[in-house]
């Protein structure tokens, strides 16, 4: 009998072809497809509940404020200068500290305010190392770039002046830096609150002082809980204001200060927001551009965040609420730099100040959510 040829017993060597190994990893790849925006959709939900629980807290701390001053913190009180300007002129107004600072104790930071010389401006040097402590509170973990202090030496707008200077902070040598914020209080439809008492001098429209329009929160406010007869869960007392919307290059364009959400610092617009501007405009303004004005004439000033779809905001009765973008707002439109609504108010003086509502004017929830007495009747499905 012929024994067949040792070769013929052999076995096949083990192995992935090569169009199996490719089938392999196409199926590894989709798979990875399909699981990657669900865990970005997870991550991005821990940060909204993240940035939720911080609002929760800064509405806690604005309620035990209240109880213990009976009053509302003011989002920042005004002090004429005693000393001449650079310029050798006379009274004019240093900003003062922010709601954030003046909340310090009941955020659990005691020991910053403590450290904090309530006897100068934020702006003046004895303050320039409380400025340069960040507040993980007022970060949205969303908010890309919140956690960069801005550095106040650096120059301003390509001129060979120092942010800190254009801003009022009379730096000493050496670098000083600022930390900012994700989150303002809520003024009320225009940006300044009692305008006549901040600024004196102003020529002020008397509709745009009737304090039932405003907020709970704005510059010179002594706000109690029993003024706001709008109702505290219909009341918004803080909401976001995301910086990272704020392009880099549009620091070298557009440099001023204003655009900087310094979390101590009450100038303007600084932790301020209105609602003459509706969630998040740089939906309708268009991309950002050195010529596209209307970027860095509304965004300082409006409700804005970096969660898809609209922004967070803490009410007055300490709860929290995520307003979406398509809330009833006034139509706002980029027009003439500053995306106003158009044929709802006059202006009496420059931007931002003096406005009156036009007889008539509709008033959208956005607004209507915004202000502490104008006697709107709001439904609970209508935001």
């Amino acid at each position: 009998m012929t024994m067949p040829h040792s070769g013929a017993l052999r076995h096949r060597q083990g192995g992935f072809t090569l169009i199996e190994l490719l089938v392999v990893i196409a199926i590894i790849a989709v798979l990875i497809a399909l699981l990657l925006p669900a865990v970005q959709a997870a991550r991005e939900a821990a940060r909204r509940a993240q940035c939720t629980n911080n609002l929760k807290q800064l509405g806690l701390a604005a309620m035990n404020y209240e109880s213990e001053n009976q009053m509302f913190p003011p989002q920042a009180m005004f002090r004429l200068l005693t000393t001449p300007a650079s310029d050798g002129s006379t009274g004019g107004s240093s900003s003062d500290m922010s709601v954030f600072a003046r909340m310090l104790g009941q955020m659990e930071q005691q020991q910053v305010f403590n450290a904090m010389n309530t006897a100068f401006s934020v702006a003046d040097p004895p303050n320039l190392t409380i400025n340069g402590i960040g507040i993980s509170t007022l970060w949205c973990p969303s908010d890309s770039t919140v956690q960069t202090p801005v550095n106040l030496a650096d120059n301003w707008h390509g001129f060979p002046v120092s942010i800190g200077l254009i801003a009022g902070y009379t730096l000493p040598p050496g670098n000083w830096y600022q930390y900012l914020s994700s989150y303002g209080s809520m003024e009320g439809p225009w940006y300044g609150g009692l305008n006549d008492a901040a600024y004196p001098s102003s020529s002020v429209a008397t509709a745009a002082n009737d304090a039932s329009c405003f907020g709970v929160i704005y510059p010179q406010s002594h706000t109690r809980v029993s003024a706001v007869t709008d109702g505290t869960s219909n009341t918004i007392l803080f909401s976001e204001k995301a910086n990272g919307l704020w392009p880099a290059a549009a620091s070298t364009d557009f440099g001023s200060p204003i655009y900087f959400t310094f979390w101590s610092s009450g100038g303007e617009p600084g932790v301020g927001i209105c609602s003459q501007y509706a969630p998040n405009p740089q939906r309708y303004l268009g991309p950002y551009s050195s010529s596209n004005y209307s970027f860095p004439g509304v965004l300082p000033y409006a409700a804005s965040s970096m969660h898809p779809g609209g922004v967070n905001c803490a009410f007055a009765d300490g709860s929290v609420h995520f307003i979406k973008d398509s809330i009833q707002s006034w139509p706002n439109v980029a027009a003439n730099g500053y995306g106003a609504p158009p044929n709802l108010y006059t202006q009496a003086s420059s931007f931002p100040y003096g406005y009156s509502l036009a007889p008539g004017a509709w008033i959208g929830v956005w607004q209507a959510l915004s202000t502490r007495s104008w006697g709107e009747v709001i439904s609970s499905d209508a935001y």
